[in-house]
């Protein structure tokens, strides 16, 4: 297969227009898929793809009959139509429908990264009733595979239907006699014509491993502008270093990080940094109630920010304790699908990003070694791009982690994020 075209290029640096401009440029025969997680995305490439005309998938076809998306996609794909879809929908696609992508010759433009694996809770008692009933096999390629030869196997329908549409998908791995991996299968790059990733930080990102883990061939790309015009960019080969140095210096004058007492919270495990992180909440229970009086306190008297202001997020098991008082603006740290708060002046990051144990070990059998820090500061930016910074706007952040704070100090300031692989016992994220 042709390398994939990672553009890794810092937000704001041109990613959406320069895709929307190949596009718009490529000849009529080329057939392009655009897959994002932002709906307002879609409809941003239906209408700025002035020379092409995009479909969307939908639940109720010409004669107002209900069907579910997939086949509405399926059925865009057989017809050669260039299609418009999210990633939540591109995670359930299925063999046949990789086939349908190859035979049809099209393009992909993945617009950021997606979620390529993820944990699967399968019990040890499941697991023995599915392999011992001869329903579930592992394949060659160490995927589970659900026994279409097993007469019963092929006609269930119950309660493991979901894990059967997975297994028949080539989605899931065995990890544990308690978990699985679900993840996304990696034949389907290789349907693709020729694939973009439009995404910033990649070398922290899962994708990147998992790229790596299947040997799927990638080389980075970035964005400039064409050098007879102010306004059209354009994907070269490459990386533009002067250019994202300048954004970050930009973004670091409208950034203001809050310096203070209220940080002392974050900063008593000088040793490895674990203050905030998962295994700190669980172990310092009784410091909760200092934590939810500083965010308070940060909100109401240091900013006087309106609740409409706000956005903060914690981890989600820990967010009644924390910020009952604005639980209507709290947000998942590993947020990404929207642009709705875009209006946030004043933010709260209240934790301490490790990778989950599950993926760190998953690839670590492979020795595949990830960077704990890149994807901590990678994750942090993706959360604070969620607010007013996107449109250029000041805004305000309260960030009581030692760890966190001077890591997305260090990135503003230009300065390269070390390559970090331990993780503390214990402070790891077990959900988000």
């Amino acid at each position: 297969m042709k390398p994939i075209k990672v553009v890794d290029s810092i937000m704001g640096s041109g990613k959406s227009t320069a895709s929307i401009n190949l596009m718009n440029n490529s000849n009529y025969y080329t057939k392009y898929m655009y897959i994002t997680p932002f709906l307002d995305e879609i409809d941003r490439v239906k209408k700025e793809c002035s020379n092409r005309y995009f479909y969307s998938p939908e639940n109720y076809d010409k004669d107002g009959k209900f069907r579910y998306k997939m086949d509405s996609f399926i059925e865009l794909l057989s017809e050669g139509k260039d299609i418009a879809a999210t990633h939540a929908l591109f995670k359930e696609i299925s063999p046949k429908t990789t086939e349908l992508i190859q035979a049809a010759g099209y393009t992909l433009i993945l617009d950021e990264v997606m979620d390529v694996i993820d944990d699967l809770p399968v019990s040890k008692s499941d697991q023995v009733l599915l392999i011992d009933n001869n329903i579930w096999m592992k394949d060659k390629k160490g995927f589970v595979s659900w026994n279409m030869k097993n007469e019963k196997a092929r006609d269930y329908e119950g309660r493991f239907a979901d894990l059967k549409r997975m297994s028949l998908n080539r989605n899931i791995v065995p990890y544990s006699n308690k978990m699985m991996i679900w993840t996304f299968p990696y034949e389907v790059f290789h349907a693709f014509t020729e694939c973009y990733v439009l995404t910033y930080l990649f070398d922290a990102q899962i994708q990147k491993h998992y790229f790596d883990l299947h040997h799927i061939p990638y080389e980075k790309y970035t964005v400039q502008l064409d050098e007879f015009s102010e306004t059209f960019h354009e994907f070269v080969k490459g990386e533009n270093n002067q250019k994202e140095l300048e954004i970050r210096q930009q973004l670091k004058e409208k950034i203001h990080i809050y310096e203070g007492c209220l940080n002392k919270i974050g900063e008593g495990d000088t040793r490895f940094y674990s203050d905030l992180s998962k295994g700190w909440y669980k172990k310092k229970k009784h410091l909760h109630q200092i934590l939810k009086n500083n965010v308070d306190n940060y909100f109401r008297n240091i900013m006087k920010a309106k609740a409409g202001d706000v956005i903060w997020t914690t981890f989600k098991d820990y967010k009644e304790k924390i910020g009952p008082r604005y639980k209507k603006h709290f947000l998942a740290c590993n947020i990404r699908a929207t642009n709705e708060y875009k209006d946030r002046t004043c933010i709260a990051y209240t934790l301490n990003r490790y990778m989950r144990p599950i993926t760190v070990n998953y690839f670590g059998k492979h020795d595949i070694i990830v960077n704990q820090d890149l994807w901590a500061v990678s994750e942090m930016i993706q959360f604070v791009w969620r607010s007013a910074i996107r449109e250029g706007n000041d805004i305000h952040i309260y960030i009581p982690s030692r760890r966190m704070r001077t890591l997305f100090m260090d990135w503003l300031e230009g300065e390269d994020i070390e390559f970090t692989t331990s993780i503390p016992d214990g402070v790891a994220d077990d959900d988000e």
